[in-house]
């Protein structure tokens, strides 16, 4: 996500991101399938990271150094450093202060509060008490995991670090898209892999020029250092008050970092 809307610092925001990354954890699902309060599922989540354990298989990847660029309250890093222990390193980049916060209490329980606001609408956020909480990241002398408040050209890392690099529905909540493949590319190390998904719901208040936004991911990767290896699409859940849903076909794209050309 990007933090320059000022939507991002309002509590029924916060409340959207919390419900559909950690609704399993975090709220009660002693709710009927059919109640309004019934609230979104992480599952788009769950999906790419089977996505991309898949791909690293099939293209034989080892990752040890690994980037969520504009990971919200970090329910991708989560999965995928549970899920890979070959991960040694491990970076949130997020630009929202109030995002990596509840970032931190989740993934490392720090400080963690009684209430947080859950989806009611815009204009009245309400707060409820948490069900429980993910167990955090285990500890160990062999693993790095830090979150850094910060966009994609401020990751305090050198270029090429990054073995893997993962961007979930950011591109289309930037000002410049290709700026942004930019940077994702100048994180990923020559041959290293690159998982973005992204709806395509472009905005004029994110994307103010409508000549910078882009049907397909594969259009922009196209213009950057990139090699297109896969692409599938993944439903992709959002509920922004209690009777709205919205339900995205996101695109999902594995990309790998060119080598850079001999001179």
């Amino acid at each position: 996500m990007t933090g320059s809307d000022a939507r991002y610092t309002k509590p029924w925001y916060l409340a959207t991101y919390l419900e559909m990354e950690w609704s399993d954890y975090l709220l009660s699902t002693d709710v009927e399938p059919s109640d309004i309060l019934r609230p979104v599922q992480p599952q788009f989540y769950q999906r790419v990271v089977g996505l991309v354990t898949e791909w690293l298989k099939r293209y034989d990847q080892a990752v040890q150094r690994y980037c969520d660029v504009g990971g919200a309250t970090g329910r991708m890093l989560y999965e995928l450093v549970n899920r890979l222990p070959s991960i040694s390193e491990a970076v949130l980049a997020e630009p929202s202060s109030q995002f990596c916060a509840f970032a931190r209490q989740l993934l490392f329980a720090r400080d963690r509060q009684e209430y947080i606001p859950i989806v009611s609408n815009l204009h009245d956020p309400l707060y409820r008490n948490v069900q429980s909480w993910p167990a955090p990241l285990e500890p160990s002398t062999r693993r790095r995991v830090d979150v850094y408040e910060v966009s994609s050209h401020q990751v305090p890392r050198p270029r090429g670090f990054f073995d893997l690099v993962t961007c979930l529905n950011v591109v289309d909540r930037v000002s410049r898209p290709l700026v942004l493949l930019q940077d994702l590319a100048r994180l990923t190390r020559p041959r290293g892999l690159l998982v973005i998904a992204s709806p395509m719901d472009f905005e004029v208040q994110f994307t103010p020029d409508e000549g910078l936004w882009l049907s397909d991911i594969r259009e922009g990767l196209a213009e950057v250092d990139w090699e297109i290896l896969e692409t599938t699409d993944c439903l992709y859940e959002v509920r922004p008050y209690t009777r709205k849903r919205i339900a995205y076909d996101a695109q999902v794209v594995l990309a790998r970092r060119r080598e850079p050309a001999r001179q």
